[in-house]
């Protein structure tokens, strides 16, 4: 699963800003906090795959570092309130702001693994498994029977019936002698009731919700500092899914 880097750092965003938060780690977490404890970064781990395939550099990720420490604590008066905190206090563009550097540069360290770096994680992620498929470590028998699909969550959450029987067609494949296609589409549908249920009471369904949406959205894009790493991605992500849709399932 991937998902669109707009739409998710927005939801991500929208989601913990929530009073009271749904999650307990935004209590703990330094969101500027970019290395592990061995001192390494984040960005010492994804780089090597996203400079071969993005125009994402060393400079552009310490601009985040920069512009987050900018943000966090950089106020007398917040200098001991919590990243939570800040969500609830700092205006929508400030707010996204900080909360989308948390999601680009946090290696989790500080938050003991719960969250972070998860945009250039699911970049990085869609590189190496799409690597896999031409790795000459992978004998050339066994690299004719990979394929590899890469499902959109956005999609998915518009579309769950649809999207899941995608999916079980690449698992089991076209040919419904052994998996007949009622009982996929009994699947299918059994996802559906299950998202509706899910839907009345969980906190984390943040679409639709916020009138500036599409205003933040568009700050994103033409943020010196954030704008770029999100295209990119956004880029990535897109090329992935296309292929995907020239999956052919026998």
């Amino acid at each position: 699963f991937v998902r669109n880097p707009f739409e998710m750092v927005l939801s991500n965003y929208f989601y913990h800003a929530q009073d009271p938060t749904p999650e307990k780690w935004v209590h703990i977490d330094d969101p500027c906090e970019y290395n592990y404890g061995n001192g390494k970064s984040l960005a010492s781990h994804v780089l090597p795959e996203l400079s071969s395939r993005t125009k994402i550099t060393d400079k552009h990720l310490d601009a985040v570092v920069t512009m987050c420490r900018s943000l966090y604590r950089s106020n007398p008066r917040m200098k001991n309130a919590t990243f939570y905190d800040h969500l609830l206090a700092l205006d929508h563009w400030k707010g996204l702001q900080l909360a989308t550097a948390q999601m680009i540069i946090a290696s989790s360290d500080a938050n003991k693994g719960m969250a972070g770096g998860d945009i250039l994680r699911m970049a990085q992620n869609t590189i190496k498994f799409q690597n896999l498929l031409t790795s000459p470590s992978i004998p050339d028998k066994q690299r004719e029977n990979m394929h590899l699909l890469t499902v959109s969550m956005d999609n998915y959450i518009k579309d769950i019936r649809n999207v899941t029987l995608q999916f079980l067609d690449f698992v089991l494949g076209s040919n419904d002698t052994v998996v007949p296609r009622d009982m996929r589409i009994e699947k299918a549908e059994e996802q559906v009731e299950g998202a509706k249920k899910k839907k009345k009471s969980n906190v984390h369904i943040t679409q639709g919700k916020h009138e500036d949406k599409d205003e933040l959205r568009q700050l994103l894009r033409d943020d010196p500092v954030l704008g770029l790493i999100l295209t990119e991605v956004e880029i990535l992500v897109n090329d992935a899914l296309a292929r995907s849709e020239d999956l052919v399932y026998w």
